[in-house]
């Protein structure tokens, strides 16, 4: 199924970090994030981003998803700001998604306890 929005850039950042976590490319910054945030484990990080990477990240979790939208049409790009939370690894994630493939552009504020995972 295609949609009018653009889900590529997702779909291979969901397969860039799937690859980063099973070869453990992605260890280093596992480990500066539980540092940062005491509330993070290192399984809770690992479960965020394999949740990412399989529940919303996939083609056929972003085609389905985007289905219910396909009457709707895109707006002009505005500038959405998100002031993200820092109580869960990646939780404004969702957020930005939304905002990026509803053709906006993003002004966010990642929270200073999961600033590593953000950027």
């Amino acid at each position: 199924m295609e949609t009018k929005y653009d889900i590529k850039p997702f779909v291979e950042l969901g397969e860039r970090l799937s690859r980063g976590l099973s070869e453990g490319r992605l260890d280093e910054v596992i480990a500066r994030s539980t540092q940062q945030n005491a509330w993070f484990t290192d399984a809770s990080v690992r479960m965020a981003i394999g949740a990412l990477c399989s529940d919303m990240l996939s083609p056929k979790a972003l085609e389905d998803w985007l289905l219910a939208y396909a009457g709707h049409t895109l707006s002009a790009g505005k500038k959405v700001g998100i002031v993200m939370a820092g109580n869960l690894p990646l939780v404004g994630f969702a957020d930005l998604m939304c905002v990026l493939l509803a053709g906006h552009r993003a002004w966010i504020k990642p929270s200073s306890k999961d600033r590593v995972l953000t950027e």
